[in-house]
């Protein structure tokens, strides 16, 4: 399991060392250091979110759509990074948005190192830049690569162990049908999270908004993902956590890709 193989836990290190003060906290301590990362990210989702809603001309209470995401409640329900590398993914998005690539760069290598399989979330970065703008910062795709490769390699060159996956994942859609046929309460949930998912990627197709491209990028792993995560709400959540926060920012603000925001400068 993710629980006792040590490299594929050590690759999520963003969120362990902001709740450790990257290493000043004693153990004891850590536990105050869980609780209060845990208030910044929400307190930083609700922020981000409610600027963002801000400049669409939409109330800031939007940005409690973050702390109430299944997705972030899930996350830190058992201290995990997900949350925080989705904030810094939306981040980088919206940064993109606002044409601050720099800045998009620094948010994207954040979420990588947050938890790897963000990088689909940049992937569909990237896909939004060849669409929008014909041409990609490169920055926006070296950074978060170099730092997710660095990183990768210095766990390997530590641990000394192989990086084996935990099996979360398997033939794309497989899981999907095998939770589907079980024809429990599992399988409706299974059933509207897949809706969910169809929604948002049309969704972002029509809207060629970046925060929706990263939402569905994110959430390409979940395709692949075997019956024990679509059957298990908490564990889905986490995967789609962006995903679900853009349906519902989706239901209040239409077309956000027609705001000036995202117009593309050349």
């Amino acid at each position: 399991t993710a629980f006792d193989n040590g490299p594929y836990r050590a690759m999520r290190i963003l969120y362990p060392a902001m709740a450790s003060a990257f290493g000043l906290l004693d153990g004891r301590s850590i536990v105050w250091g869980l609780f209060i990362t845990n208030l910044l990210v929400t307190g930083a989702g609700a922020w981000v979110i409610g600027w963002w809603a801000t400049t669409m001309g939409r109330s800031p209470w939007l940005g409690l759509l973050f702390p109430l995401d299944l997705g972030v409640v899930a996350t830190l329900r058992i201290d995990a990074g997900d949350a925080l590398g989705s904030l810094l993914l939306a981040a980088g998005a919206l940064a993109l948005a606002h044409r601050k690539p720099a800045w998009a760069a620094v948010a994207l290598s954040g979420a990588v190192l947050s938890k790897e399989s963000l990088a689909t979330g940049v992937a569909g970065l990237v896909a939004w830049q060849l669409v929008e703008r014909r041409k990609i910062w490169w920055s926006t795709v070296v950074a978060p690569a170099a730092a997710g490769l660095a990183w990768f390699a210095y766990v390997m060159w530590r641990s000394g162990d192989p990086y084996v996956s935990p099996g979360a994942f398997g033939v794309p859609i497989e899981g999907w049908f095998q939770a589907v046929n079980e024809g429990s309460v599992d399988s409706v949930v299974a059933v509207l999270l897949a809706a969910i998912m169809v929604v948002v990627t049309i969704r972002t197709v029509q809207y060629r908004h970046p925060l929706w491209f990263a939402a569905t990028g994110a959430a390409a792993p979940m395709i692949a993902a075997s019956q024990a995560v679509w059957t298990n709400l908490f564990d889905s959540a986490r995967v789609l956590t962006l995903l679900i926060l853009v349906f519902m920012l989706g239901v209040v603000i239409r077309d956000p890709g027609a705001s000036q925001e995202s117009a593309v400068g050349h």
